[in-house]
């Protein structure tokens, strides 16, 4: 952690020493669409040069995603919620964890079938490039491959404001799922965080382990 930091000021002061015109162009060329990547190699800097000199306009479009995000979640009909709540209790999982002092909730739903996933970004008008969403991993472990496990299509959302909306408007829908909702909703609020972060933990480690044990019967 502290090496990254101490790389993330060294970069921040290679792009301060950029001209401002050169800076300047480097962000409108990632507001037309241009990846990180693309800025490294047309401007012939560094990754972590366009990041940082990025990093704002990257702020305000994540913004403005995820607030054409929660205006969306408060116009779904009655049936893509009942299916946004199958799905949860189905295939979805919710994650937390603490990283200096703050509680982080997350919840992601993976499937086989990329259309299912899909499902999610349409209806709920969010564009995969959000770094808050991961659209495809890979399931690399030799061992699920030899039991058919291909490739995991997975829809995840971190924002805490979203996450929130998400879930006050689903908790009296969902069946499976109701009470871990209940607990990331508590330390999304900040009511007795603590004890709340323990009980999701505990949920998550049943889990695990119920998985462990399926796969050494298979």
């Amino acid at each position: 952690m502290r090496k990254a930091k101490q790389i993330e000021r060294v970069e921040g002061r290679k792009a301060q020493q950029l001209p401002l015109e050169i800076r300047e162009k480097i962000k409108k060329a990632y507001k037309q669409g241009y990846s990180l990547e693309e800025i490294q190699t047309k401007f012939k800097i560094s990754k972590g040069i366009a990041w940082w000199v990025t990093r704002k306009v990257r702020e305000i479009k994540r913004k403005e995603m995820l607030l054409a995000y929660t205006e969306k979640i408060q116009t779904l009909s009655e049936f893509e919620l009942g299916y946004i709540c199958a799905s949860i209790d189905g295939d979805g999982s919710i994650y937390s964890s603490m990283r200096d002092g703050k509680y982080r909730i997350s919840l992601s739903i993976s499937n086989r079938n990329k259309r299912i996933i899909n499902y999610f970004h349409n209806c709920m008008g969010m564009d995969v490039s959000v770094h808050s969403f991961k659209m495809i991993r890979d399931v690399s472990s030799s061992k699920r491959k030899d039991k058919g496990w291909g490739r995991i299509y997975c829809w995840k959302l971190s924002d805490k404001r979203t996450l929130k909306i998400l879930f006050e408007k689903i908790f009296p829908r969902i069946v499976g799922k109701k009470e871990e909702i209940f607990c990331a909703l508590k330390i999304i609020e900040g009511e007795n965080p603590k004890k709340y972060y323990a009980r999701l933990r505990r949920f998550k480690a049943k889990y695990n382990e119920k998985v462990r044990k399926k796969l050494e019967r298979k």
